[in-house]
């Protein structure tokens, strides 16, 4: 047996050899394996904390009524931070008409015009949380409903239309920077509630909004009514 054993010494060294390699072998991938995973728990916190300490907007849209006048004269926004701090705050908002035009034959006239002048004003709170921003116009919402209204009669009084509808839709635009140095562009749709929409869609509707020149003060029905014709004939 001793005998047998210093014949196959060498091969029983070589195998020690093997498994103390095999060892530090798996105590090496030990080692890795904790370290990634204490790499990607990391990661996962700082992305936690960033996420804690990023703005998180939220646009509200109401009208104010007027005591003396006793109507909803004007529209208004609120652009509001429930969230992080957010540094070089800029905001802007767009205004489209919806036109849906129904002529005596029957054919659909559909067009997204693009208006100024109906959020012009903005007002900064001061706040650095909740309220930052007031967006209105002067008798935004009771210039519309006029419009409405005349829009209604020039139609019933044209001969080549059956039916016209009117939309009012309003987005929003919030640049920012975080305290983590992230500069943020996000866009959103305002309706009876705030829907954030995708980027590219909000960049090109702002193109739209920003190349108009279609003021509603200087707005009439005959007008817009031509301008949905030439946007259609042109689409």
């Amino acid at each position: 047996m001793k005998k047998w054993l210093t014949e196959n010494e060498i091969y029983f060294k070589t195998i020690a050899v093997l498994l103390l390699s095999l060892m530090a072998l798996v105590v090496t991938l030990a080692q890795l394996l904790i370290a990634y995973n204490q790499t990607t728990v990391s990661n996962e916190q700082r992305k936690l904390q960033e996420l804690e300490q990023s703005p998180h907007f939220f646009v509200k849209s109401y009208n104010v009524y007027d005591n003396q006048t006793q109507y909803y004269e004007e529209r208004v926004l609120e652009i509001c931070n429930y969230g992080g701090l957010a540094r070089d705050l800029h905001t802007i908002a767009a205004v489209f008409f919806e036109i849906e035009l129904i002529t005596k034959d029957h054919k659909i006239i559909n067009a997204s015009i693009p208006v100024v002048n109906y959020l012009d004003t903005y007002i900064p709170t001061g706040n650095s949380k909740e309220t930052l921003f007031r967006v209105s116009g002067y008798k935004n919402n009771r210039k519309f409903v006029n419009f409405q209204q005349d829009l209604d009669s020039y139609i019933k009084e044209d001969k080549q239309f059956e039916f016209g509808y009117i939309e009012l839709r309003i987005y929003s635009h919030i640049s920012f920077d975080t305290i983590h140095g992230k500069h943020i562009n996000e866009y959103y749709f305002i309706d009876r509630g705030c829907k954030q929409i995708p980027f590219e869609e909000g960049k090109k509707l702002f193109k739209k909004f920003r190349d108009s020149i279609i003021s509603l003060d200087d707005l009439t029905a005959e007008k817009l009514i031509k301008i949905t014709q030439e946007m259609q004939s042109t689409s």
